[in-house]
């Protein structure tokens, strides 16, 4: 028997822009297993850049295995932020929608 799982993974971005420099924070949120140690924890955006319509930044978390570093880069469109989320050499589509109130996805 096959057994599919969707742990889908909505993402906060509290991101601010000064310059070329992006700072803030990410939060992220699963019901995946390997995730119970860092879901719902708030954690800084490093080496933050801004390079027109372009981003990237560092997110790294700690947990019983050590450090994991996710790298997200892409780009602005309208209100989102659109590109993919590098983690261990695999990538997941980024596609985050403004939101002033609530849960951005």
């Amino acid at each position: 028997m096959l057994h599919l799982f969707d742990y889908r993974r909505p993402e906060i971005v509290n991101a601010a822009a000064t310059g070329n420099l992006l700072t803030g924070t990410v939060v992220s949120v699963s019901a995946a297993p390997w995730m119970a140690e860092t879901t719902g924890r708030s954690v800084e955006i490093k080496d933050g850049k801004i390079d027109g319509d372009k981003f990237s930044f560092k997110v790294t978390t700690e947990n019983k295995q050590g450090e994991r570093t996710a790298v997200y880069e892409g780009s602005v469109v309208d209100d989102h932020l659109k590109g993919v989320i590098k983690f261990r050499g695999i990538g997941q589509t980024l596609d985050a929608r403004r939101k002033t109130s609530g849960l951005a996805t």
